[in-house]
């Protein structure tokens, strides 16, 4: 609604908070719109704009609590979030979000959805077409500096050796790894060229089984545990999304076995 009716729109977070004349701003708002219950005393608006908690007993709502109240609400307040300029970590960030959102008024009331392919997205069996559209090019756009023709840069392809396939590129002048970088964003944005890893599927699903089962040596935690703990402080998506599920497909399946037979057995709940 703000997006197609408001002349102006801001962050409150982002306000200069010594900025008399935004804080007279929100002062006339609040008379005009507000009720008698808002709290619109200079002291009150100077800790919302800081940032300052209200009630250091009222933790803020996380995404994934969100999340679990309402997924397709999550998804669109995702979108928006980042199309307003702020910044999503990659752990939080959900698959239906590239997908978009529609907002009108239906019967005199505004509302918004998801497209119904992005509402029944964990409805349905995996498949490559909405991986492909899960992939959010903004992710690895707001990372890539001006490229040029001499760059010949790789498209990473999760366990095709990928990781080796980066290195060797590196000193083309960009050391890029980015799952979400596919080869159309890259050539658009300037790179020469564009090389992608290829392997077999099954060399790839045994190569993702050691990653999740085999012990790394390391207190006894696997490649997942341990990527899974360190989530959030990774600068660059050396394959953050895949983090966390590797840590949740460990839990789920135990062992490589019980992982393989799900994926041979089509009526497994796992599969």
């Amino acid at each position: 609604f703000v997006e197609k009716y408001a002349e102006k729109s801001f962050w409150v977070e982002d306000i200069d908070t010594h900025h008399p004349a935004t804080l007279d701003i929100i002062h006339e708002i609040c008379e005009e719109f507000g009720s008698t219950k808002a709290h619109c005393d200079d002291a009150k608006l100077r800790q919302l704009i800081s940032g300052a908690p209200m009630d250091a007993g009222a933790p803020g709502v996380k995404w994934i609590q969100l999340q679990a109240l309402d997924r397709p609400f999550t998804a669109m307040a995702q979108s928006l979030t980042r199309r307003h300029g702020k910044q999503l970590s990659v752990n939080d960030q959900l698959p239906e979000v590239p997908w978009g959102l529609h907002c009108d008024f239906v019967n005199d009331l505004w509302s918004c959805a998801l497209p119904p392919e992005a509402e029944s997205l964990l409805d349905r069996s995996f498949s490559l077409e909405d991986m492909i559209r899960s992939k959010d090019p903004a992710l690895c756009l707001k990372k890539l500096p001006p490229l040029n023709a001499t760059q010949v840069l790789p498209v990473s392809v999760a366990r095709t050796g990928s990781d080796t396939l980066s290195t060797m590129l590196a000193p083309t002048g960009l050391d890029l790894h980015d799952h979400q970088c596919d080869a159309r964003t890259l050539l658009e944005r300037g790179a020469g060229h564009v090389i992608a890893s290829l392997r077999h599927p099954v060399s790839r699903i045994v190569s993702e089984m050691q990653v999740v089962f085999n012990k790394t040596g390391h207190v006894g935690k696997t490649w997942a545990e341990k990527a899974y703990a360190a989530r959030g402080t990774v600068q660059v998506d050396r394959g953050q999304f895949a983090k966390s599920a590797y840590y949740l497909m460990k839990k789920a399946f135990k062992s490589a076995d019980s992982y393989v037979d799900a994926l041979r057995n089509t009526s497994d709940p796992n599969h």
